[in-house]
């Protein structure tokens, strides 16, 4: 593959943090009071909601999609080609979170745990803006 004038490259905000070494390994979180609440009423791991909260400036609204889906509000596993593992996503993740980050509307404020290693996610560089 050859670059020439006029290719557009993307790099991924997910791509940035990987190189800069933003990953984070759950087992050195430790949950404060707040983020325990959190998760108890989101069903999401408290370490999860607890980098949220680190990484937010302002959480938004919490949405339970997965109840959305169970009660036939938002027909989810309908429109997803592997509705099986749409619903293995919505029972790990079971609720989006709606943040602002840097002035910018975020979904989960960027923490992201897709293709790493058990107990490893990433987090946005504060250096260099990216949105997810």
């Amino acid at each position: 593959m050859e670059l020439r004038d006029g290719d557009i490259i993307v790099v991924t905000c997910k791509l940035v943090s990987k190189c800069l070494g933003l990953l984070v390994n759950i087992n050195d979180v430790k949950p404060l009071p707040r983020a325990l609440v959190i998760s108890s009423k989101a069903g999401i791991d408290p370490w999860f909601i607890e980098l949220l909260l680190r990484e937010r400036d302002e959480l938004l609204v919490a949405i339970s999609v997965k109840e959305l889906a169970d009660k036939g509000i938002i027909n989810i596993y309908g429109l997803s080609k592997k509705p099986e593992t749409a619903k293995k996503a919505l029972e790990e993740y079971p609720t989006m979170f709606l943040a602002l980050r840097d002035g910018m509307l975020w979904s989960d404020v960027g923490v992201d745990s897709s293709n790493y290693p058990q107990n490893v996610l990433s987090i946005p560089s504060k250096e260099h803006r990216c949105n997810s």
